[in-house]
């Protein structure tokens, strides 16, 4: 099935969930052994399993308190991936059309944003518009095959990178931030006009 893969959604920087049970999957080659390590202020956790015949994994790690600084590694065969700088905390998703797709760079209040190294974000912005356009058929072609939006990666809040982020989701973040005092990640996949 060519070897290790995780999904998208992890990267360096990530945001994981606090305090309900973690739930961590890839996929790997058939019958092969997966070995998954996380480092961090809390004892380090080790776990393993072996993919399923599609290739599938699963492992599930007990709540975690809200941390920063955590390494997550994980092994199969050859293959190795590491993701640095992970958080544990509380991750929204910022779905909608328009009115969370408009970005913080087009608000009359972006002004001085501060730079937030606990408020991250991973922006899934469309390929396409969603307008009463007609798609070109490369455009067609490439939602058929389930590739609608760009490949993103988990940002920390700094002004550079937010400003093309949702308003509103930008000031949710702001305020749960303030609010709880633990790393929060928004994920956000507005799509105007979308049904």
């Amino acid at each position: 099935y060519g070897g290790l893969k995780m999904p998208e959604i992890y990267s360096d920087g990530m945001v994981l969930q606090r305090d309900i049970p973690l739930i961590i999957r890839g996929n790997a080659d058939a019958g092969t052994e997966v070995r998954l390590k996380m480092e961090g202020p809390f004892r380090t956790i080790r776990m393993k399993t072996v993919t399923s015949i599609s290739g599938k994994w699963i492992m599930e790690a007990g709540p975690l308190k809200a941390a920063r600084g955590v390494t997550l590694t994980v092994e199969a065969g050859d293959r190795k991936l590491t993701y640095k700088d992970v958080a544990i905390g509380d991750v929204w998703l910022c779905s909608g059309q328009s009115n969370m797709a408009f970005m913080l760079c087009e608000s009359s209040d972006a002004g001085d944003i501060p730079a937030d190294s606990d408020l991250r974000v991973f922006d899934m912005k469309g390929r396409w518009n969603t307008t009463n356009e007609k798609w070109s058929e490369e455009a067609i072609r490439s939602v058929q095959k389930l590739e609608y939006f760009h490949p993103a990666g988990w940002k920390t809040c700094s002004p550079e990178d937010i400003m093309s982020f949702s308003a509103v989701g930008y000031h949710f973040g702001k305020m749960l931030r303030d609010s709880l005092d633990v790393p929060v990640g928004l994920i956000c996949n507005a799509v105007g006009g979308s049904a």
